[in-house]
């Protein structure tokens, strides 16, 4: 009896160790550091816009067709509530990555470089 408690013990710390995390969730300030060092409208949220965004936002508001209109909900604060803080745009959600790039982009001013 003994023999099958400590077996059972051990089988069960054994397989809880056993799992699986993303690099990026478990180190976000770490994760591809150097792909959001210089993060820019042109190479990086323009792209992420098109892909992410504009299914939905070529036609329903907001309407994010260009660099003026993208500007206009991040000066009002709507585009960092619902990407940033909600996390619930878009549907079907961002990278960490995404997000780093994001983030970068906004701390540098949002500039349409």
């Amino acid at each position: 009896m003994k023999l099958h408690l400590a077996f059972c013990s051990c089988l069960f710390f054994v397989l809880s160790a056993c799992y699986y995390d993303k690099a990026e969730e478990l180190y976000p300030n770490n994760y591809n550091q150097t792909d959001t060092s210089a993060a820019t409208y042109a190479a990086h949220i323009a792209p992420l816009i098109n892909t992410k965004c504009m299914n939905c936002h070529n036609t329903t508001a907001p309407i994010l067709g260009d660099y003026s209109k993208l500007k206009i909900i991040i000066d009002n604060g709507s585009f960092n509530n619902r990407v940033m803080v909600q996390k619930n745009m878009p549907p079907s959600g961002l990278s960490i990555s995404e997000l780093s790039k994001i983030q970068k982009w906004l701390n540098a001013g949002a500039l349409n470089n």
